[in-house]
């Protein structure tokens, strides 16, 4: 708290004054990133039209959140301490966050850009997915994650040659065949 206060100037008393402990300090500048994240997702489901490129919009706003925020975000998720208040905050947040990943894929399935999928449990798998990037490599380039996570989560990464492959065969297809031919199945 003593570097806390220092860096705003003002004596520790102050900081206790609006603070009462670091972990309320710490939960309340997780709500102001996770108010500004949310701020933010809405102008991208306002103005990007494709719903791949307002997916790679939107992970392109979380995932600079999940790697700046990582120890608050992991604090109230994981610590005891944290106190069930301000662990109800990183769920509830999460799930607004991927709420607003599903719309945007749920859209995608309006304008048939997207076969029908449960938005809600794909939008989770991404967030899952810019979760583990984000804390795995802090020097990353979170453009291109965010473009591997979405090209990941909605192509796969069977490529596919249309020409060949039989009109009634699945997407995946190819994959079980050439897979069963190499150990011998």
């Amino acid at each position: 708290m003593d570097e806390i206060a220092r860096e705003a100037g003002c004596g520790k008393p102050t900081v206790y004054r609006y603070f009462d402990s670091k972990d309320a300090l710490l939960a309340a500048v997780f709500v102001a990133a996770l108010d500004d994240l949310e701020r933010r997702l809405g102008h991208v489901m306002r103005t990007e039209t494709g719903m791949e490129a307002r997916l790679v919009a939107l992970a392109t706003e979380i995932l600079p959140l999940f790697r700046d925020h990582l120890v608050a975000a992991r604090f109230l998720a994981e610590t005891p301490s944290a106190g069930e208040s301000k662990r109800r905050i990183f769920y509830d947040r999460r799930a607004r966050i991927a709420a607003v990943l599903a719309l945007a894929l749920e859209g995608g399935v309006a304008r048939g850009e997207l076969r029908e999928v449960n938005g809600v449990t794909i939008a989770q798998f991404m967030i899952g997915m810019m979760w583990s990037a984000a804390s795995s490599d802090s020097g990353a380039n979170l453009s291109a994650i965010a473009r591997d996570v979405i090209d990941f989560s909605l192509h796969g990464l069977v490529k596919r040659d249309a020409e060949t492959a039989p009109a009634d065969a699945g997407p995946f297809r190819g994959a079980r065949v050439a897979i069963s031919h190499q150990v011998n199945l």
